[in-house]
């Protein structure tokens, strides 16, 4: 059987050792390294509870090939936002990589079934005789050479023609501990200024990779509101927004922007990152309020998804029915809880929004007989009420025996308009 060809690769970085992992299967392959490990520019050295990135602070990857390459080794996505200031912009991450332990760690798994000669630099290669010649005195023969390394050492050892006319222009990476009170929400900064092309903070490496979209609350004129209620036709949309790494009002990447859509009708979805509005001294929280125009009448569904600063989105959804003003409607009348021992509140919903109502419960016996009578004049900012509590004794103050008890509720308003509705209870003891 004829032995399969030797492959030699020079240099164990990432694109070294992928393509040794999709050769190796196939062909005999070894790699050669000049350091002391795998990784190439993925460099990193740990101080304390931290590292720093000698080489690439990342990675990126729209090859699915490649993609594999880095679930197999535990990659993560980018952890944060970048900010360019020569574009003065906010750049998109969502493809970029890095790893929780180090660049180098992208390559680690891949590595150990791969066979790599360490601190083994190559100083020459006699492509005639296809020999490779090491700085340790190693000499390798090979039926196909491979080489990953970065031009100017490429150059030395190939002789490749000057009309290439490729530029190589060298950076130097400080490391520095700072101790600051300053927050920020960014990760990395893109194009400093003419020295600095890049400054990059350690979080997104030892932070706890953020995959959660952010945390939405969404009510309709108010914060009593339930989702399913009564509105009228100009409600106003309230959204209250958390994420602890911060809000993406600024729609970075196709369709990353705040999107509320109504009645599925997705043509027509409303852009919101003008109206939103961070809560004070923090870029973690805040609120949307924006008013609706003219519904119909009959039921409508409101759809909003918001973005992080670290690619997550979140959606949620309401529900609500538009009735007419001309004539007063009472609705989710009900009380919680139910059944009850002590004490329980009467709750409903109208669409008498910022008007005086006189609210009326009597409540009886299953006999029929009036045993409690509670009479308010409330105004509320919405349309839903908020608890009219009652502690289960009759108009005598005296505690009412164990059973299922009716209740009428109705309301009125100023103009003597009027709507009720009869529910039942169980008072246990």
């Amino acid at each position: 059987m004829k032995e399969s060809p030797k492959i030699v690769i020079l240099g164990a970085g990432m694109s070294a050792v992928a393509c040794a992992e999709n050769l190796s299967d196939f062909f005999q392959v070894e790699l050669y390294e000049k350091s002391k490990g795998f990784g190439g520019r993925l460099c990193s050295k740990k101080y304390h509870e931290t590292r720093f990135h000698l080489g690439a602070q990342f990675c990126t990857c729209t090859d699915p090939d490649f993609k594999k390459l880095l679930n197999k080794n535990n990659a993560k996505k980018f952890n944060g936002p970048i900010y360019n200031f020569s574009k003065k912009e906010d750049i998109e991450t969502h493809q970029y990589f890095v790893h929780p332990d180090g660049m180098q760690a992208l390559v680690r798994e891949s590595s150990e079934s791969l066979d790599i000669r360490a601190r083994e630099k190559c100083i020459r290669v006699d492509t005639q005789k296809k020999i490779a010649y090491f700085e340790s005195g190693l000499e390798v023969s090979y039926d196909i050479l491979i080489s990953s390394l970065p031009f100017p050492q490429a150059h030395e050892l190939f002789e490749f023609e000057e009309s290439l006319n490729i530029n190589f222009d060298p950076c130097i990476a400080v490391g520095l501990m700072i101790n600051s009170a300053i927050k920020t929400k960014y990760s990395a900064y893109q194009s400093v200024n003419e020295d600095i092309s890049w400054a990059g903070s350690s979080k997104f490496y030892n932070a706890t990779i953020d995959e959660k979209g952010p945390q939405l609350e969404i009510f309709l004129n108010d914060e009593n509101f339930v989702s399913g209620g009564i509105s009228n036709s100009d409600p106003l949309l309230m959204v209250s927004v958390f994420d602890e790494n911060g809000i993406n009002t600024v729609g970075n990447g196709i369709g990353h922007d705040i999107e509320l859509v109504i009645d599925n009708n997705y043509n027509k979805s409303i852009i919101l990152n003008d109206y939103y509005e961070s809560d004070l001294d923090t870029y973690k929280s805040g609120k949307i309020k924006f008013e609706l125009n003219e519904l119909s009448t009959g039921e409508h569904t409101l759809k909003i998804k918001v973005w992080d600063n670290y690619n997550n989105s979140s959606s949620r959804e309401l529900t609500f029915i538009v009735v007419e003003e001309t004539e007063i409607k009472l609705s989710h009348v009900l009380n919680y809880p139910n059944p009850f021992t002590t004490k329980t509140a009467f709750f409903f919903e109208h669409n008498q929004n910022c008007d005086f109502l006189d609210l009326s419960i009597i409540i009886y016996s299953v006999t029929g007989r009036v045993v409690k009578r509670i009479n308010r004049r409330i105004h509320n900012e919405g349309f839903r009420s908020e608890g009219i509590f009652w502690d289960g004794k009759d108009d005598f103050n005296e505690r009412l025996a164990k059973g299922v008890y009716l209740y009428n509720l109705s309301i009125t308003n100023e103009q003597g308009m009027k709507a009720d509705k009869t529910q039942t209870m169980f008072l246990l003891k």
